[in-house]
This record gives C-alpha cells, sequence and structure tokens, in this order.
C-alpha cells in the first residue's frame, strides 16, 4: 500500500505509514505543515542546484576532452576548476600515478611559493608516510578535512605503528 502524503511502499497489513507514521485504513493523512512544506522545497532546492553545478563541471570537463583529443593536459586544468569549484576547496590538483611514481599533473589557484613546492616534491615513490601514497597504496579514496594535522600526525607516527 502507497502511503498518500509521503508515497513510501509499504506492506498491505499496515496501519500507518513505516515511513512518515501516516495512517491508513479510511483515515485522513495529516497534511503537512507550511514549515515541512518549505523545508521540503528549499531541500529539493539545494538538490536541484547541486544536480545542475555538477552537470556544468561535467559539460566543461567533456568540452575539454573533445576540444584536445590528444592533448590531457585542458582535461586536468579543466578538472582542478571544477573540483574547486564543485567542492567549495580553495586549491586543487591533479595528480597521475604511473605504478611506479606519482607525477604533478594539474593545479589551481596554487601560490607560487605552493607551486615551486609541489614541482620539487614531484615525481616520487608512492610511500605510506605522505597522504598521497598512503590512499594509492591502499587503494582508496581519502577525505581529509585538516591536510595539515593529518600530516603531521602520520610524521610524528612512531616507525613502529606505521
Amino acid at each position: 500500500m502507497k502511503c498518500p502524503r509521503c508515497q513510501h511502499e509499504n506492506a498491505p497489513r499496515m496501519k500507518f505509514c513505516g515511513e512518515c507514521g501516516s495512517p491508513f485504513n479510511g483515515a485522513s493523512p495529516t497534511a503537512p505543515s507550511y514549515a515541512d512544506l518549505k523545508t521540503e522545497v528549499e531541500s529539493l532546492r539545494q538538490a536541484l542546484t547541486e544536480a545542475l553545478e555538477q552537470r556544468t563541471a561535467a559539460a566543461e570537463i567533456l568540452r575539454a576532452i573533445s576540444g584536445s583529443p590528444t592533448d590531457v593536459q585542458p582535461v586536468f586544468d579543466a578538472i582542478v576548476r571544477s573540483a574547486v569549484r564543485l567542492c567549495g576547496g580553495v586549491f586543487s590538483i591533479v595528480l597521475r600515478y604511473d605504478g611506479e611514481l606519482i607525477h604533478f599533473v594539474a593545479h589551481h589557484n596554487f601560490s607560487r611559493d605552493a607551486l615551486t613546492a609541489y614541482r620539487e616534491w614531484f615525481p616520487r615513490r608512492a610511500t605510506a608516510d605522505r597522504l598521497v601514497g598512503r590512499a594509492i597504496l591502499e587503494c582508496r579514496v581519502m577525505n581529509v578535512p585538516d591536510v595539515t594535522a593529518a600530516t603531521r600526525a602520520i610524521l610524528t607516527k612512531p616507525a613502529s605503528a606505521a
């Protein structure tokens, strides 16, 4: 039985919706309040905005791919610009792993000093004492809210714990 309020599919024997708690069997469900509707509209508006931003970023990357089918650099540049915009970030990088070394291939919004440092650090081997190396070695995505603190924790970890 489909709930008339939230459209959740329920087992026929249920007397109340398992999702929103609205009653069945002839009793009318409680009408949603204005505040509930306003919250739902705002939630849908936010989801639509995010979907549009993602679609715009994907279109930008696809334009870069079609505009330079033999040169990947414009694609990497589009990816770093889109990543900053979609994630609300300050800067971003694209690194490429060739199976042996990690290469610094694109950046967005780096200071001159940061760009110099990254160009000195890469290419480098993937090692567990660096966040990017650990992500590659463990084959997983890593969400690091505070890169500075995480890097400090890795560097100060005793050798026996590594």
